[in-house]
């Protein structure tokens, strides 16, 4: 699993498992939450994926079950006769059951599937949990950008306000203009409360993925989304590798930039 995400899946087998991964997570907490930080802690501590590791506890149960013999039973009677002969009269016996025997190596084949099959289960949860993760934090971080952009519109909106009001004032505009500057303003005090209110669903849905509440909610997070990748140019293509103008590969490369 690590090999997929890049990062450490434990399965929380016993109570110090348990405070071990809430340890490691709460050392993640103490910086400024990033994307690869956000990950782990939700490896580490999401209770879904830590109840879908229990799927494989028992489906492993269910094999370790699956390739055992069946116990024998074991039977034993004693008689005593009324009569001479007197000496007790023993009788023992074991008996096992065959049919179960034969049945063995389906049994062990099936379970051995259904333990693949939760296995598998796992795995896609788990690259679950980090997509959803990834999307949840790329989410938060641009509407907090978003939110300081929107920050500055209302100033400037402020302003723009208090200068119409002042015109309207000395008669050099309309109360039509006023109202307009006045609605544009409203607006935009709108923009932002909806935006704070996104924030913190934004910030609530991080918290379930990540399995944090109380204290542990209390997370920074890093302010900038990372940059984005630029288009490729045909004329940094043809610069690199001349040899390569004119070829009739190229032009799908260049359509699929853009």
């Amino acid at each position: 699993m690590r090999q997929r995400t890049g990062k450490d899946v434990r399965w929380e087998q016993d109570e110090a498992a348990r405070v071990a991964n809430l340890q490691d997570a709460r050392m993640l907490l103490r910086k400024p939450l990033t994307v690869m930080s956000a990950v782990q802690i939700a490896l580490l501590n999401n209770r879904n994926l830590q109840a879908t590791f229990e799927d494989i506890g028992l489906s492993a149960a269910d094999l370790r079950e699956a390739s055992t013999l069946p116990n024998p039973t074991f039977s034993g009677n004693l008689r005593v006769p009324n009569r001479p002969p007197s000496a007790p009269d023993y009788e023992l016996g074991a008996a096992i059951d065959f049919l179960n025997i034969l049945a063995l190596p389906l049994r062990k084949r099936i379970a051995q599937e259904q333990l693949r099959a939760a296995s598998l289960r796992v795995a896609d949860e788990t690259i679950s949990l980090v997509a959803e993760v990834k999307s949840a934090f790329y989410t938060l971080q641009a509407a907090r950008q978003l939110l300081g952009r929107l920050k500055l519109i209302v100033e400037t909106n402020a302003a723009a306000l208090q200068l119409a009001q002042a015109q309207h004032g000395a008669g050099n505009i309309t109360d039509l203009a006023l109202a307009q500057q006045q609605i544009t303003y409203s607006q935009s005090r709108f923009d932002v409360a909806t935006t704070e209110a996104e924030i913190r669903q934004d910030r609530e849905k991080i918290d379930e993925l990540l399995g944090l509440w109380r204290a542990d909610t209390d997370w920074t997070l890093t302010d900038n989304l990372p940059p984005v990748r630029p288009r490729i140019r045909q004329a940094d293509i043809l610069k690199r590798w001349p040899f390569l103008s004119g070829s009739i590969w190229l032009q799908p490369i260049l359509t699929s930039s853009l």
